[in-house]
C-alpha cells in the first residue's frame, strides 16, 4: 500500500502551472501510476469539504490521475511515499 498525497486539480491549466490548492491523503493498494481513477468524496476530503471553492469548483466525483512521483521517504514524512498529481474527470 501506498500512502500519497493526491493533489486535485480543476482543469489543465491548473495543473499545467502545479496550482492547485487542495489535496487529500489517499492509499493506493498498487503504486499510484498515470490512468487510474479514483472516486473522491466529501468524507475523504473531510478537511476542505466545507471550503466553498472546493464545494462551487472541485468537489467530489471521479479524478485520473495524471502522474506520480515517489517523492517521499515513508519512515520521515508520516508515511507519504507519493505525490499524485490529478484532474477531475468531466
Amino acid at each position: 500500500m501506498y500512502k500519497s498525497k493526491v493533489w486535485l486539480h480543476k482543469n489543465l491549466e491548473e495543473l499545467s502551472g502545479n496550482s492547485g490548492d487542495f489535496w487529500i491523503s489517499y492509499t493506493f493498494l498498487d503504486e499510484p501510476k498515470a490512468g487510474d481513477i479514483i472516486k473522491v468524496t466529501n468524507e475523504m476530503a473531510e478537511d476542505i469539504a466545507d471550503d466553498e471553492r472546493w464545494k462551487r469548483e472541485y468537489g467530489p466525483g471521479n479524478y485520473i490521475v495524471q502522474n506520480a512521483e515517489k517523492m517521499f521517504d515513508p519512515k520521515i514524512n508520516d508515511g507519504f511515499s507519493f505525490c499524485v498529481m490529478t484532474l477531475k474527470v468531466k
